[in-house]
């Protein structure tokens, strides 16, 4: 009986220890999970590559609100609906317009652009850091950002003219 007790003793003490290493452990996971330098800053403050030559900032477009695109020259419903954001950003002088290529190289990014006749701004998001800021999963996608740079409105897959003009009314 003694034995038994001692063995019952020992097994609830390396129990209670080993449920309070995991628990040291997942604190520990999980705090860091939110650290580091990139979560410091914001994504209207990431510099990207205007196509158009110079650099920029997604702030550097929010004195209005910001219709933000996010297309690849290799992605076919990118390049059906590039018209109908120009065709929308022709009609709506006080709403910012933005495309921005991912996964892309400038040199076909430029092509796409010149092919469909885009004539708002474009750039190319080199190494992922927009993208990823806004947690970018399908290609097409479309962020809609008030002034303050908030998205009030995402939208996964192609668009085409009537559903960028219902969704500004909508949300912008």
């Amino acid at each position: 009986m003694l034995k038994w007790r001692c063995w019952h003793t020992l097994t609830r003490h390396i129990t209670a220890k080993t449920s309070l290493l995991w628990a040291v452990v997942i604190v520990i996971v999980v705090s860091s999970c939110g650290s580091g330098t990139d979560d410091d800053v914001h994504p209207t403050d990431i510099a990207f590559e205007l196509l158009s030559g110079g650099t920029a900032t997604l702030s550097d477009y929010l004195d209005r609100p910001l219709v933000l695109n996010f297309f690849a020259s290799w992605c076919a419903p990118c390049r059906a609906e590039m018209p109908a954001f120009e065709a929308q950003h022709l009609q709506n002088p006080t709403i910012a317009f933005l495309g921005l290529a991912v996964n892309d190289t400038k040199t076909l990014a430029r092509e796409l652009v010149a092919e469909t006749g885009v004539t708002y701004p474009t750039a190319i998001d080199t190494n992922s850091a927009i993208s990823n800021a806004f947690k970018l999963i399908n290609m097409p996608t479309t962020l809609y950002l008030e002034r303050d740079g908030r998205v009030i409105h995402r939208h996964s897959g192609g668009l085409t003219v009537q559903q960028i003009a219902d969704q500004i009314n909508t949300f912008l």
